[in-house]
């Protein structure tokens, strides 16, 4: 409900003291369908291999059809042909036999089959040196795109020396390295409200998780 502020009169959104129950559900629904549906490992991974098989279909395969698919060129015929466009067909017309040996069809197979990238490595970014977690808290940013390439080159030589890598189409297998960092924020209440007072104030606090694929 709504009341107005004793000191400024500004109409204020309130809680009775019986919906405060109510509220904390929301609040925990929340947080659990972020920890557990939107960060969920699977969910990362297939999520990394799907933009990763866009832009090695796009800069390295050169297939002009997901290139169109994809390259924003504000008309409305780009909403159109996007739309059009579910996961399934993606995926179904991307790991086609016609585009064998591709870099993006590797991937794009490797969804369509549940074949996923494994995690290998993760660790929370406070674990590393203070002078390289401001680069990796960024490494997925196109401004990073070559350092992050040339990690990710570092890891698969890395990875191979320790493990038997997949064959992969190409002469790079680095291309099939994912680095990628990712902050887990819980849900929480904003400072100026109301709702902060009292013993809620210190139940959600920002809770940095970052890992790296």
């Amino acid at each position: 409900m709504q009341r107005p502020d004793p000191t400024t009169g500004e109409q204020l959104l309130t809680i009775e003291p019986d919906g405060i129950h109510a509220l904390e559900q929301f609040v925990l629904a929340k947080y659990y369908i972020t920890t557990q549906v939107v960060r969920h490992r699977i969910r990362l991974i297939t999520d990394q291999m799907l933009i990763r098989a866009i832009t090695l279909g796009v800069d390295e395969d050169e297939i002009e059809e997901l290139r169109t698919l994809y390259a924003f060129d504000g008309t409305h015929d780009f909403i159109r042909r996007y739309a059009a466009w579910g996961d399934s067909r993606l995926l179904q017309t991307f790991s086609d036999a016609r585009f064998e040996g591709k870099l993006s069809q590797f991937l794009f197979r490797g969804l369509l089959t549940r074949q996923l990238l494994k995690l290998v490595f993760k660790q929370p970014i406070i674990m590393f040196p203070p002078a390289a977690r401001e680069l990796f808290n960024a490494i997925s940013k196109s401004v990073n795109s070559a350092k992050r390439r040339e990690l990710e080159s570092l890891l698969s030589k890395k990875i191979g020396e320790h493990a038997r890598m997949r064959s992969t189409p190409g002469s790079d297998p680095s291309r099939f390295v994912i680095l990628y960092a990712y902050a887990l924020q819980s849900v929480q209440c904003k400072p100026e409200s109301r709702i902060m007072s009292g013993p809620f104030a210190n139940f959600w606090k920002r809770h940095d998780q970052p890992t790296f694929r």
